[in-house]
């Protein structure tokens, strides 16, 4: 006889238990707030860097002489150049209320085009800018500023009309006050700027002293 061991019964139905499902786990607050301030942290100095860049790949500069005359070209009186080593000094002596215009060529020496919005009409104690001509020719066709673009590898022929103040000056001997820079604000790639647009290998000279009534 042959003996026949019983099957174990089997499981009701054909289910498998089933693990509880995972939840996802929560960051901590403490965690979010390192993850934003990283993020901003990035974000600013990406944007610093950008700035940077703008700043120094895309410079301006003054070019051009200058040219420098009283209330006409050709009239030079009281004004002189002295050649150094550094380049050119050009001094204008001082007339009560009289006016002096330079002539100078702005250029782009960056890899982007810049958007020239405007030269500040700030005084110098004793003149003052009075108003702003351009021309894309050297000697002809200047109108009133506009905002422009200036591209890349561009010069734009300036005449900036200038004017002493009404005083009368006590200049004291061999002093002089001397301009290398014009204030220039401009807009690259979006960017507001307002810089001091050096001039290249030239100053500007008028004679130093005490002014009772100052150009304001």
């Amino acid at each position: 006889m042959t003996l026949v061991r019983p099957s174990a019964p089997a499981p009701a139905g054909n289910h498998v238990p089933l693990r509880p499902p995972r939840l996802p786990r929560q960051a901590s607050p403490r965690r979010r707030q390192w993850a934003t301030a990283i993020a901003v942290g990035l974000v600013v100095l990406t944007a610093a860097l950008v700035v940077q860049r703008i700043g120094t790949a895309d410079p301006l500069s003054f070019h051009g002489g200058p040219e420098v005359w009283r209330s006409r070209p050709g009239d030079e009186r009281g004004i002189a150049r002295v050649d150094n080593a550094l380049g050119t000094d050009v001094t204008v002596g001082f007339v009560q209320g009289g006016p002096f215009v330079v002539r100078m060529g702005l250029v782009n020496d960056g890899r982007h085009g810049v958007r020239i919005q405007g030269i500040s009409r700030e005084s110098a104690y004793s003149y003052r800018l009075e108003r702003v001509e351009t021309s894309a020719e050297r000697s002809e066709g200047f109108v009133p500023f506009e905002p422009f673009t200036l591209a890349a590898g561009d010069t734009r022929w300036f005449q900036l009309h200038f004017r002493f103040a009404e005083c009368r000056l006590e200049a004291s001997p061999g002093s002089w006050a001397s301009r290398t820079t014009l204030p220039v604000g401009s807009r690259i790639l979006g960017i507001r700027h307002r810089e001091a647009v050096p001039f290249e290998k030239f100053a500007l000279s008028v004679p130093g002293g005490e002014c009772d009534h100052p150009a304001l």
